[in-house]
């Protein structure tokens, strides 16, 4: 089990607390274990690190949508390096079982209300571009996460192309 919790902190939270559930039903634990709460706080390591995964996700969405809505905006350096950056820590972080869940199609959604939000604030021009994006599928599919070697400009290209 050690091996699985350093590889799929998700898959590890689940059993465990699996494991704790079907205990449960013994008369010889000590009262003082407060199983319900243990196994809840075992769920939630393994949810909170799921939420951060999909919050990496998204700020990088959200930056590959500002880049391709205003690509000559002064910012654009700083949204590349942010993007590498998310990107690193989301290679850490992410396990196998976390991306089969991901749902970028949410995700995606999301992501363009927040980078329209942003944009509205410097452009209200550039906040309509990205309402054009509204019935568009997202470009990335959860097996593109980490981006790893893909090129960001790419990425920017498969917005255009959706």
């Amino acid at each position: 089990m050690g091996e699985l919790y350093d590889d799929d902190i998700l898959i590890w939270s689940e059993r465990q607390a699996a494991a704790l559930r079907s205990l449960a039903s013994r008369r010889d634990l000590p009262n003082e274990l407060d199983l319900a709460n243990v196994i809840e706080e075992i769920e939630d390591v393994g949810r909170s690190e799921f939420h951060t995964v999909e919050s990496l996700v998204e700020n990088i969405l959200v930056h590959l949508i500002l880049l391709w809505a205003d690509p000559d905006a002064p910012a654009v350096r700083g949204w590349i390096a942010e993007i590498a950056a998310w990107d690193a820590a989301l290679r850490r972080r992410i396990s196998p079982s976390m991306r089969s869940r991901i749902d970028m199609g949410l995700l995606w959604q999301e992501s363009q209300r927040l980078a329209e939000l942003k944009l509205a604030v410097w452009d209200a021009g550039r906040s309509a571009t990205v309402a054009r994006l509204a019935s568009t599928a997202c470009p990335l599919e959860a097996r593109d996460i980490p981006l790893g070697d893909l090129d960001v400009l790419a990425l920017v290209a498969r917005i255009t192309a959706a």
